[in-house]
């Protein structure tokens, strides 16, 4: 995935963390979280 691939990573971050309202994700939180799902390959400095 990389970061262009925002339905995916949206669809993983929902399995991922299912009690977590998406609304209240800090900016910080939300890149950490994205960086380490699996199948994520995307230059951590290109996000935002």
């Amino acid at each position: 995935m990389k970061w262009t691939d925002i339905y995916d990573i949206a669809i993983e971050l929902a399995d991922a963390y299912p009690d977590t309202d998406p609304q209240y994700i800090n900016f910080v939180d939300l890149r950490t979280w994205v960086l380490a799902l699996e199948g994520f390959e995307d230059d951590p400095d290109r996000c935002g």
